[in-house]
């Protein structure tokens, strides 16, 4: 949780307890002096009103704090769900879940990446000349440089976009061997390999996708 987003819902907490607090000396007014006497009054104006005026200025700090993951927006609604929610707040929440879940530029980078990749591939793979340098590998190998630069610019912030910078990992860093193959058997039992591949799945399986 970002550190204003956990001080708001800090404050919110502290003044919702200190509200009830305050209802204590009230109830005990009203108790001794009667519903609506000008004792029971006269705690309510000095306790109880700057007690709730406190809940409301820190619910709408909460609700201007800022998210940046799901799960932040989650924490911020779970705060935010009280007896007296209010309207306000049904609409900031609605704005940060339409922030949260806007498209991530990982995402497409990422497809990009892999396009190239695989073309790349596929032209090595035909090259039975050996000319591991012609200017469209090269090109290809510069393209791919480039996207991983503005890649390594970004945090993934979908599910999506983590699934797509795993998969990517997984071609760049997992087993080398053609799936099914011995030397892929070999190198599945590289305890990083078993990790990564784990990793790649969830994510996939989080992100609503299928990898295999």
């Amino acid at each position: 949780m970002n550190k204003q987003l956990k001080a708001a819902t800090d404050a919110v907490e502290t003044a919702r307890s200190a509200e009830i607090n305050a209802y204590e000396p009230f109830n005990a007014a009203e108790r001794e002096h009667g519903i609506g006497s000008d004792a029971a009054r006269k705690v309510q104006a000095e306790t109880v009103d700057p007690a709730q005026g406190l809940v409301d200025e820190t619910e709408r700090d909460l609700m201007n704090a800022p998210v940046k993951t799901m799960a932040e927006v989650l924490r911020k609604v779970a705060a935010l769900l009280h007896d007296r929610i209010n309207e306000d707040a049904i609409e900031r929440i609605q704005e940060d879940i339409q922030s949260v879940l806007i498209e991530d530029p990982l995402t497409g980078l990422c497809a990009r990446w892999k396009r190239i990749h695989r073309a790349e591939q596929a032209m090595l793979k035909n090259d039975t000349a050996g000319w591991f340098e012609t200017p469209e590998l090269v090109d290809m190998r510069q393209a791919k440089r480039e996207i991983e630069v503005q890649i390594m610019d970004h945090m993934p912030r979908t599910p999506e976009a983590l699934a797509s910078l795993v998969d990517m990992y997984w071609i760049t860093d997992g087993p080398a061997s053609l799936t099914g193959s011995e030397g892929w058997e070999h190198e599945m039992n590289n305890p990083t390999n078993r990790l990564l591949a784990h990793i790649r799945r969830g994510a996939a399986h989080i992100a609503g996708l299928d990898r295999g």
